[in-house]
């Protein structure tokens, strides 16, 4: 039987029958912003991930470094063995003041370079002040080499303008170095290395003591005292609480929380080369062994100091009386960290030194 017509041809598929436009097919400029969008997207991505490490990493960096056993224990000076003891030689007259006399004292024969040993180099100023002195006549002062960022040594050259006032008022004055000065060594972990390995400097103090005790017998052994600036009079603290054959300490603009003072940051980056450095800046800080010291103690400090903060002389005396120990402390109310609070404070300093002169002639 025939079928009606439909009209259309036999044997093809019937009309597409729709409503509306027919269907397309995705354009292409479609595909490529779906891959334009997904490349962004995952860049997106990365960089959120890469600012998370960095932010957590930053965190991270600002969180001190572990405390180790040694941290909060005396330094061993004793375990090193003390450098041979020059001669103190011929003196020249000291220019700045007509009478006194300057001694160049060298340490050994490693001059200008990191000592391959601790104290066995470096040089030492030794001057006197006008007149002839008979044994054990006159007291002496340490001073110690300031200007370091508690993290390396430190040289000494002959400038002496600063050592005028001590002088005049009867004082020898030992101008020295510590290890580990950036001036001799190659780079800053070889510098950080030789003064840890002179226990922050207390090696070199303990050999310019010895010194005066064996070669200079115009000195009242009695009457030893260590002066410094702040991070000279860091030291001093230290070499106080680690020495007992000093009259007092004098400590102007100390740090005296050095941890506190040096960015963890930049503690865990030298701990990748040198492993010490974390417990070392715990140990080498006063606050760390304020019950150990052994004489009494003089704190100067300018209150608006811009450089250290007053709080660290304040807190260290606190902790120092709390110990039953002898300090006291005396603030400028301006001069801040350099020559004016000196200027001031240095008058101070040599009334309180004199006083305990009298105290143990």
């Amino acid at each position: 039987m025939s079928q009606p017509y439909s009209g259309q041809a036999p044997n093809q598929p019937p009309p597409y029958r729709h409503y509306g436009a027919p269907p397309q097919r995705p354009s292409s400029n479609l595909t490529w912003l779906w891959v334009l969008l997904g490349v962004f997207g995952s860049g997106a991505l990365l960089i959120l991930l890469a600012c998370g490490g960095i932010i957590y990493s930053f965190f991270q960096a600002l969180k001190p470094l572990p405390e180790g056993p040694t941290a909060r224990e005396p330094f061993q000076v004793a375990s090193i063995p003390a450098a041979p003891m020059p001669e103190l030689g011929d003196g020249e007259p000291l220019e700045e003041l007509p009478g006194a006399k300057v001694y160049e004292v060298l340490w050994g024969p490693e001059q200008d370079s990191v000592p391959s040993k601790p104290g066995i180099g470096g040089k030492m100023y030794v001057l006197l002040p006008p007149g002839d002195h008979a044994p054990g006549s006159i007291p002496c002062l340490l001073a110690a080499p300031a200007g370091t960022n508690l993290m390396t040594g430190a040289n000494t050259g002959p400038y002496f303008e600063p050592h005028i006032p001590y002088l005049e008022a009867g004082f020898a004055i030992m101008d020295y170095e510590f290890d580990g000065s950036p001036k001799y060594a190659t780079n800053e972990n070889e510098a950080t290395r030789a003064f840890i390995e002179a226990q922050a400097g207390l090696v070199n103090s303990r050999n310019v003591i010895d010194f005066i005790q064996q070669k200079m017998p115009m000195v009242n052994s009695k009457q030893i005292f260590a002066i410094g600036h702040s991070s000279g009079g860091s030291h001093v603290l230290l070499l106080g609480e680690h020495d007992t054959r000093l009259a007092g300490v004098v400590a102007y603009a100390a740090c005296c929380d050095i941890p506190n003072r040096i960015p963890a940051f930049l503690a865990k980056m030298l701990s990748h080369s040198e492993k010490r450095i974390g417990d070392f800046l715990i140990q080498s800080s006063p606050n760390t062994h304020a019950a150990r010291m052994n004489c009494p103690v003089l704190l100067c400090h300018a209150k608006d100091d811009s450089n250290v903060p007053v709080s660290d002389s304040e807190e260290m005396h606190k902790l120092l009386q709390a110990a039953g120990k002898q300090s006291e402390l005396h603030l400028t109310e301006d001069g801040d960290h350099y020559s004016e609070m000196l200027d001031q404070c240095i008058p101070v300093a040599i009334e309180w030194m004199k006083k305990r002169m009298n105290e143990t002639k």
